[in-house]
């Protein structure tokens, strides 16, 4: 059976979708949280809770610090800002924190990941 046609699998990405254009509009602010995105979604934060558990298998905050560590990679590869300004620019309000979010999801820091990024770069070349 094709499970990519039933109409819940495109309810279900479009949802994804919305959720995370919707954190992505709001990564510098701090105080974003579950019950703003469940308001602006238009749903309970519970119901918001078990579809982002049952589509991604994340928690909703481990799923708005996925996309936050996401695109802090894009930002640190551009080396436009420094390691604060990435991490004020994604909503952190404290540099030593971000820093300990993007380790445990990498497994590097972020001077690390731009180290290696380098390197990875310049064997391209």
């Amino acid at each position: 059976m094709d499970f990519s046609i039933l109409p819940y699998q495109a309810a279900d990405k479009k949802l994804l979708e919305k959720i995370t254009s919707t954190v992505r509009e709001h990564l510098e602010e701090a105080e974003f949280d579950l019950g703003m995105l469940s308001k602006e979604l238009g749903m309970s934060k519970s119901t918001l809770h078990r579809k982002i558990k049952a589509m991604t298998g994340l928690t909703p905050l481990d799923f708005i610090r996925n996309i936050k560590m996401k695109e802090a990679c894009v930002m640190l590869n551009a080396r436009q800002l420094s390691i604060s300004e990435i991490a004020y620019a994604l909503g952190f309000t404290n540099p030593k924190y971000f820093t300990k979010c993007f380790k445990d999801e990498f497994g590097v820091t972020p001077t690390e990941f731009q180290q290696k990024s380098i390197i990875k770069m310049s064997r391209e070349v």
